[in-house]
């Protein structure tokens, strides 16, 4: 962790947070010292770059901020932000829960349903997720699905009510929906994502191209559509990050592949099984927990080293979690987290697991299967003559070569998928 940072934010606090914390209670918790030493207390109040605590027996110590670890000052900063209000008045927005239809002030005829994590509060500003669907948001019953995503991550969700396939309509629906929530809720400049399913995932490419705040695309059953001549065909800023979840029966999966031979290598396009329809929540979770990830190394905001070592830690205890279940995706976030902005020592440890994982047989072998999908996909899905009768039957026969191959992994029955018609 960048410590200067988190010291000159710390100092940033009106001076009254010293006075509030010393008047407020935090539970006791275990404080560790660089060197490894362990105390038990509470928290009194932060002076300057003194830290006041107490013991359980009532006595009190004060200690320098730099004796503390790296995960304390973090906790240090959180505790110190003031929580504010859990809700965001005139919105009726309440956390943990979808939110009615709320009317865009400056355009009445267009609303968005919106959630607020659980732990929200508007004490600080906090990322969003614009989210498109094909069908339009009535009852805001399409934000459910992201809501384990937003949990994980503390995020917001905004469902666009009237946006739908028809785009001459759509578009004016997410730019008032955009332009209320930045006006009305504490979100974080810069940290502005959007996932969309099929014409939906087609409107965040389009809001991508066009409003530079927004960092990454989560994009479902659908490409970038770049093929016509009409307002979809956008051109992606660079940095723009895309994580593409597409069923290995999708209708559109050959536009998928073939917009991401146009993406930065670091992007990602991941099968997964079915057709045009969101995937389920687990997998909405991964890509949105990617894509937030992308955002978050290129963020300078307030609270932007907190954020990305609570970010750090959380991804480090996914990456264990599914060390026995799926080692192959607990090696992809490990050798994510060895790059991204983390806490030295996770990013040590993630280096390290990368490393170990990449020598196991499963995941030697599952790494083979990702890149002979990108290949299979690039071969049969270049151009758009993919429904060819003749190319058809030469697929389907490759991809029940390739399933052989690869039996006993998740990656085979998806293969298998691509080389079936849509």
């Amino acid at each position: 962790m960048d410590l200067p940072k988190v010291y000159c934010f710390l100092l940033w606090l009106p001076a009254c947070l010293a006075a509030q914390a010393a008047e407020k209670e935090f539970s006791s918790r275990s404080w560790t010292s660089q060197v490894g030493s362990r105390l038990e207390a509470s928290l009194l109040a932060v002076e300057g770059d003194q830290v006041r605590l107490r013991r359980a027996d009532g006595s009190e110590l004060t200690v320098r901020m730099d004796q503390l670890s790296s995960a304390d000052r973090e906790y240090l900063v959180e505790a110190m932000v003031p929580r504010g209000v859990a809700g965001i008045e005139g919105l009726g927005a309440r956390p943990g829960t979808v939110s009615g239809p709320i009317v865009c002030r400056e355009n009445p005829e267009w609303s968005y349903h919106l959630y607020l994590p659980e732990d929200f509060h508007d004490g600080r500003r906090w990322p969003v997720w614009f989210i498109l669907s094909p069908d339009g948001g009535e009852g805001g019953g399409e934000l459910e699905r992201h809501i384990e995503g937003a949990e994980r991550l503390g995020c917001i969700l905004a469902l666009s009510v009237e946006s739908r396939e028809d785009f001459a309509d759509a578009w004016p629906a997410v730019e008032a929906m955009v332009r209320d929530v930045r006006k009305r809720a504490p979100v974080a400049e810069g940290l502005a994502f959007a996932s969309g399913l099929s014409g939906g995932a087609r409107m965040a490419y389009l809001l991508a191209g066009r409003d530079s705040d927004l960092a990454g695309i989560l994009a479902c059953g659908s490409g970038a559509d770049r093929q016509g001549d009409d307002f979809r065909g956008v051109e992606l800023r660079d940095g723009i990050y895309v994580y593409s979840l597409i069923g290995n029966l999708c209708p559109s999966r050959g536009e998928a592949f073939r917009s991401h031979a146009d993406f930065a290598p670091h992007c990602r396009l991941r099968l997964v099984p079915g057709s045009q329809d969101w995937p389920d929540a687990a997998y909405l979770a991964e890509g949105m927990t990617r894509v937030l990830g992308a955002g978050l190394e290129r963020y300078e905001g307030e609270g932007a080293d907190p954020m990305r070592a609570k970010f750090a830690r959380q991804l480090w205890l996914r990456a264990l979690g599914l060390l026995a279940a799926e080692p192959w995706e607990a090696y992809y976030w490990a050798d994510y987290l060895s790059r991204f902005p983390a806490p030295p020592e996770i990013q040590a440890n993630a280096e390290t697991l990368a490393a170990q994982l990449k020598e196991n047989p499963r995941v030697k072998q599952a790494l083979e299967a990702e890149a002979a999908i990108q290949a299979f996909g690039e071969r049969h899905f270049g151009t758009a003559a993919e429904d060819d009768p003749a190319s058809a039957e030469k697929r389907k026969r490759e991809a029940e070569r390739l399933a052989e191959k690869f039996r006993g992994l998740p990656h085979a029955e998806l293969i298998r998928g691509l080389g079936d018609p849509t």
